[in-house]
């Protein structure tokens, strides 16, 4: 990304998706990450899981053995502050490049943490492959300067297929197709959304006001740890969600997507034309 930066032309917009791996199995992090959290390499390293559970994942023999600290919320941690100091040298050359004044920043996470894997998401319910909110709640910063307030904090429901639509105002394009998700720029800027609910899958189900999983009930504004279920307080309001469950569950295709299409397989080493 830095290197993308240096060489493309200054006057030409340009659109950078920079996926991160870390914080992900396999739990590995630099040394001088780990000593900030006070890494002992004369430490006998506790036993925590490496990480890898896709075919192929572990066959070398040192598989996820490099870059392991003295436990597990140690490696996590150090990982975090690898991927916050590349977040900020992708900042520093965009100043350095004077592209920061004129270029969006837009900073989200795929879903919240696994306890397996180190992560932390207290006060909230949940982690990582369920629909509590430690698994769906997660960070999310938007920079534009003169466009958006800095410091301005937004508390309305969004979620990550609000992106799109939301980009596509940004650069002042028109939807040529309609999206799941919607532009949140008046929310953004202080303005209010309509009134939705999203699906999170399982019996998932989520608005501004109210939250329902697994038959539970929420008033999730003023209760995100989700540990006051009130289904039996508010059973038309159960009635109206589990509706919208069964609208939406009709929408979803049969059998399981083709994760790797029969005959194909991944070359070792990607590269793209120019």
């Amino acid at each position: 990304m830095i290197n993308f930066l240096n060489t493309s032309k200054k006057d030409e917009p340009f659109f950078a998706y920079v996926a991160f791996n870390a914080p992900h199995s396999p739990m590995q992090a630099k040394e001088e990450e780990l000593k900030e959290y006070g890494y002992d390499a004369a430490m006998t390293n506790s036993d925590y899981v490496v990480g890898g559970s896709q075919p192929g994942e572990n066959d070398l023999e040192n598989y996820g053995k490099i870059g392991r600290g003295n436990n597990l919320r140690q490696t996590f941690s150090g990982m975090v502050s690898t991927l916050d100091k590349s977040i900020g040298n992708i900042l520093k050359v965009l100043k350095e490049n004077k592209l920061d004044e004129n270029t969006i920043v837009w900073f989200l996470s795929d879903n919240g943490g696994s306890y397996v894997f180190g992560g932390n998401n207290k006060p909230l319910r949940g982690a990582k492959h369920e629909e509590w909110e430690g698994g769906v709640r997660v960070v999310s910063i938007l920079r534009w300067p003169g466009k958006v307030e800095a410091n301005t904090k937004m508390t309305k429901l969004v979620a990550y297929i609000d992106v799109l639509p939301t980009i596509l105002n940004f650069i002042g394009d028109k939807p040529t197709e309609s999206f799941d998700g919607i532009n949140i720029m008046d929310a953004i800027n202080g303005g209010e959304l309509p009134d939705r609910s999203i699906y999170l899958g399982n019996t998932g189900i989520v608005n501004q006001k109210w939250k329902m999983n697994q038959g539970e009930l929420f008033k999730i504004e003023e209760d995100i740890s989700e540990s006051h279920n009130v289904a039996e307080e508010y059973p038309r309001v159960v009635e109206q969600l589990n509706a919208k469950i069964i609208k939406f569950e009709k929408m979803k295709p049969e059998g399981k997507p083709e994760i790797q299409p029969e005959g194909w397989d991944p070359p070792k080493n990607w590269t793209m034309s120019k």
